[in-house]
């Protein structure tokens, strides 16, 4: 399958369902989808630890070119399509997560979990990994919705 981020706005990929499951507010969106760059960030800083998730269409960037670029890179599936998974650049590895699912050919939806607060004991990066997992899948379900 093939699902393309032309036109897609981040934002109306995590709404209804995921978000409630998640916790967060509605998403706040910045970058521009013209330039290939929209984004969107999502958090609730009413509870803590602050758990915040970021977003962003990448209409000319795969995941397999993140690859090459990532020692520490893994390759790891969501919801039935190829990811790479990374540290984020710029965050403690042990509080944030990367994802670039490949959703289609040239294209990524880059899915980014950070523990904002730093005031979670049980945070690591597998766990950073999990809540971004969990939040790619509800998105790619909602990518497909979308298409359809």
């Amino acid at each position: 399958a093939t699902l393309r981020l032309n036109g897609v706005e981040p934002c109306a990929l995590l709404a209804g369902p995921g978000a409630r499951e998640l916790n967060v507010q509605p998403g706040v969106p910045s970058g521009r989808p013209d330039l290939g760059n929209a984004q969107c960030y999502w958090a609730n800083y009413l509870v803590r630890p602050n758990d915040n998730w970021l977003a962003e269409a990448l209409l000319s960037t795969s995941a397999e070119s993140v690859l090459s670029g990532s020692p520490d890179a893994r390759v790891v599936q969501v919801d039935g399509f190829p990811a790479v998974q990374t540290d984020a650049p710029g965050t403690d590895p042990a509080r944030a997560c990367l994802l670039h699912v490949d959703v289609a050919p040239g294209q990524s939806l880059l899915v980014r979990y950070l523990e904002g607060t730093g005031d979670n004991p049980a945070m690591n990066h597998a766990l950073a990994c999990h809540k971004a997992q969990q939040a790619a899948e509800f998105m790619v379900n909602q990518l497909r919705t979308l298409g359809s």
